[in-house]
């Protein structure tokens, strides 16, 4: 879910093409685990707050979805927060983090290892190992990936 029409269309349209190419990525090698593929299902975050949360709950309840990932309005965050966590949705808010999201509407925070935690920028912001050669990035430093927007759904 990301914004395809109005002004923040142009954040919206390259997130979305991203996530495309990745699933393209992966499903060319076999899919998740070798196994299951991806498909990619399109929502306009424009539709505002309550349209996004109904939304999010016919993706899941509907449409089965496995993952959501999206988000670019920080307006929309607060209210998909707690969503995600009723449904037991695994999801990853690539943009519009707010800290009122993990201070107050999320209870329950964890890294991406799973496990409980009550940093903030460990639950937002992930670290991800660098592909690059060379040195490693200093230890401090948190790199984080251009991820695309839209919910995804596992095919076998």
């Amino acid at each position: 879910m990301t914004f395809f029409t109005g002004p923040a269309a142009v954040l919206g349209e390259p997130m979305y093409k991203g996530q495309l190419l990745a699933a393209e990525e992966i499903n060319a090698t076999g899919g998740l685990l070798g196994k299951r593929k991806i498909e990619i299902l399109k929502a306009d975050e424009n539709a505002g707050t309550d349209a996004n949360v109904k939304e999010l709950r016919r993706l899941k309840l509907s449409e089965n979805i496995d993952f959501f990932c999206g988000i670019t309005s920080s307006g929309n965050t607060p209210a998909l927060g707690p969503v995600a966590e009723e449904l037991k949705l695994l999801t990853m808010f690539v943009d519009g983090c707010t800290d009122f999201l993990f201070d107050k509407a999320v209870r329950t925070r964890t890294t991406s290892s799973g496990s409980p935690t009550s940093s903030r920028r460990t639950a937002a912001r992930p670290r991800w190992r660098s592909r690059r050669r060379g040195p490693s990035p200093s230890a401090s430093r948190t790199s984080i990936p251009t991820t695309p927007t839209g919910a995804t759904r596992s095919t076998t």
